[in-house]
């Protein structure tokens, strides 16, 4: 974990709405250039995420709109938050089948700790 990492796991439910701000793309920087499309702002935002656990809940809709771009990071990280709205236990059930590995196992691993789980993903 880099030190950014570290000052923002530091800061707790504070790092939220900055977190919020590199996911949605409105973090840029002196050149215009949202930190999102730099690549390691936005896994790191991802992975701090995981870290904050419950405290990241604000995140989910964005975490999940990762997850449609293929980020398996996003798949754990919404693992982390507790209980999950339907659209998001769909949208992580819906990895399942993705030919990424990773996506998949992340993907599958998230789901296992969410409850009704069985509305949402036909069994056998």
């Amino acid at each position: 974990m880099v030190d950014a990492e570290r000052e923002l796991v530091a800061k707790g439910a504070a790092a939220v709405p900055i977190l919020i701000s590199i996911l949605d793309g409105t973090a840029r920087n002196r050149f215009g250039v949202a930190y999102r499309d730099l690549g390691l702002p936005l896994r790191g935002a991802i992975e701090v995420a995981s870290h904050l656990g419950l405290l990241a809940k604000p995140l989910e809709k964005l975490l999940v709109q990762e997850l449609s771009r293929g980020s398996h990071p996003a798949a754990r990280a919404l693992g982390y938050l507790g209980s999950l709205e339907a659209s998001s236990v769909i949208a992580l059930a819906g990895c399942l089948d993705s030919r990424d590995d990773n996506l998949a196992a992340e993907s599958a691993a998230a789901l296992p700790h969410k409850r009704g789980i069985r509305a949402f993903v036909k069994l056998g």
